[in-house]
């Protein structure tokens, strides 16, 4: 099954090299421009950037979980007045 949500976690190309020294920037910048292209694409997929502090990341994922998951229980159980 295709997963409902799939978080792409990007920053800026300079600081990835320095996290993965053995890819050069050029390839940094590719794979960042694809990883964006496909996220623009789908509304499954959620750009995220590690720009923010640990705690902002994870607050921003958690958000985008539980709005899912809310907007599941409406559409399962809806509620008629």
């Amino acid at each position: 099954p295709r997963p409902d949500l799939v978080f792409v976690l990007d920053a800026p190309a300079a600081v990835i090299q320095q996290r993965k020294p053995e890819l050069p920037v050029a390839e940094v910048e590719r794979q960042r421009a694809a990883l964006q292209r496909l996220a623009g694409g789908d509304r499954r997929y959620i750009l995220v950037s590690t720009e923010a502090s640990l705690n902002e990341v994870a607050q921003t994922v958690c958000r985008h979980v539980i709005k899912l998951l809310a907007e599941r229980e409406r559409k399962r159980c809806p509620v008629s007045l």
